[in-house]
């Protein structure tokens, strides 16, 4: 990576350099975070990403980095250390943490034979007609041919 050599030489530079920025988070009590570490390291955020991408080999050191950015999140948010709403949002936004709901049901179907007689299935074409003119008012009534009476 033209440029980027003198920055982290192999992972195990990177990883010694993310655990003695580690150490100074905790002596400064201040949250590790990527960019703290890009800041740390003299570089930009974005030649840590590039090596994440670009070089396999140094996947490991930056998963180390982003757990404990992780875990500092999380414990902060617990503890009260942290505005909880703000280490919400970068857990979600930095590490695709997503507030889940899970919703049991249970689809079941019926199948039921009803048999009414003329005097039943009257009584509730009445009970439909009266709700109908309750919320649309009196409509004109038809005869069973489709004529108005």
């Amino acid at each position: 990576m033209a440029g980027y050599d003198k920055i982290f030489s192999s992972p195990n530079d990177m990883d010694k350099k993310i655990s003695a920025y580690l150490r100074h988070c905790e002596k400064k009590k201040k949250i590790p975070t990527a960019y703290g570490f890009a800041i740390y390291s003299k570089c930009y955020k974005d030649v840590v990403r590039s090596y994440e991408r670009q070089y396999p080999e140094y996947a490991e050191p930056i998963a180390r980095l982003k757990a404990h950015c992780q875990e500092a999140l999380i414990t902060g948010g617990l503890t009260n250390k942290l505005n909880n709403a703000m280490a919400l949002f970068l857990l979600k936004a930095n590490y695709g943490m997503i507030e889940k709901q899970y919703i049991q049901s249970e689809n079941v179907n019926v199948e039921a034979e009803i048999k009414l007689d003329d005097e039943s299935i009257n009584k509730i074409r009445n009970e439909i007609q009266e709700l109908r003119d309750e919320k649309f008012g009196k409509q004109p009534s038809t005869n069973n041919k489709g004529k108005l009476n």
